[in-house]
């Protein structure tokens, strides 16, 4: 079962970087506003 862990992690990352593009879009911002945002994409 380690691996349906790992997988859902990574969906839930993937899912949660991809809100926060959308909400920062919407708000007007030029970055990501989900809870890992402090780590820099560059």
């Amino acid at each position: 079962m380690i691996i349906y862990g790992v997988a859902i992690l990574a969906f839930c990352t993937l899912v949660g970087k991809y809100t926060g593009d959308l909400i920062g879009i919407m708000i007007g911002v030029q970055s990501n506003v989900g809870p890992i945002s402090s780590i820099p994409d560059h």
